[in-house]
């Protein structure tokens, strides 16, 4: 399989209207707010929709509410998202808690979308915090232990703290979050767009339109997270990686190799 995944940055945001010509061998999965703005803005369907935090997805849940014979992308998540109790204990937090009435939307919304049919839980998924907690550091760091087919590891380094400040915290959504999916969806070959690392992102969270405020050390810090997925791990999860997003939108391509976006179009 050869997957594009797409996040809410400047990339994307310039770019997504070029992936209405995407080769029909290219399937397509939106991170988040992806979710319904591509098909608002641009009308393109997703193939795969998926998040690591809940608060980022109750766009999409509305849209679905309000329109409900919309295609729905297949959604593909970690166990630990079904419910928040369990998110709140096994990966991090959201401002989702702070709204009940939000919680409850997106509690019946992915018990709703499962029974449909419409959502795959990873059920060999673990956080690495939650790795870390059990003493089983090993697991994270050792692509062995990762890669031997007992679980998806999401997290690229131990927890070390919940803050902003943390190396577990300080880790781009591609790494965290799309490479452990394609690994559990056997793709050979992942394309990055949208997941800068720097610039502006579609947000509705007042203050959260700059990713990493554009600090070069909070920058280099996520790109490190980039360098075992694309180099040293590499013979183990078998699968290719390029940015499609030009040098111009995103530091992502000193680290990863660089493939326009010209060349997945028909």
């Amino acid at each position: 399989m050869k997957l594009l995944a797409i996040a809410t940055g400047t990339s994307f945001q310039e770019l997504g209207h070029k992936l209405s010509r995407l080769d029909q061998e290219i399937k397509t999965i939106g991170i988040h707010r992806v979710f319904p703005y591509i098909k608002e803005v641009h009308n393109i369907d997703l193939d795969y929709w998926t998040w690591a935090d809940p608060n980022a997805v109750t766009d999409g849940l509305d849209y679905l509410e309000r329109n409900p014979n919309v295609k729905v992308p297949h959604i593909i998540i970690p166990n630990w998202l079904k419910t928040l109790d369990i998110f709140n204990r096994e990966a991090g937090t959201s401002p989702i808690n702070r709204e009940p009435d939000k919680v409850k939307q997106y509690e019946e919304g992915v018990l709703k979308l499962h029974k449909e049919g419409k959502l795959t839980f990873i059920e060999k998924s673990i956080n690495s915090r939650v790795l870390t907690e059990q003493g089983q550091v090993e697991t994270i760091i050792n692509p062995e232990k990762r890669f031997d087919g007992n679980q998806i590891v999401f997290g690229t380094v131990p927890y070390d703290g919940r803050i902003a400040e943390s190396q577990w915290g300080r880790e781009n959504k591609f790494t965290f979050n799309i490479m452990p999916t394609a690994t559990f969806m056997g793709a050979k070959e992942v394309y990055c767009l949208g997941f800068d690392n720097r610039g502006g992102r579609i947000s509705s969270l007042p203050g959260h339109d700059q990713m990493n405020h554009n600090n070069e050390s909070i920058i280099r810090d996520y790109l490190n997270k980039f360098k075992p997925w694309s180099n040293e791990w590499k013979s183990y999860h078998g699968i290719d990686i390029y940015s499609v997003a030009p040098d111009k939108f995103t530091p992502n391509n000193t680290i990863l190799k660089y493939k326009p976006i010209e060349d997945l179009l028909v």
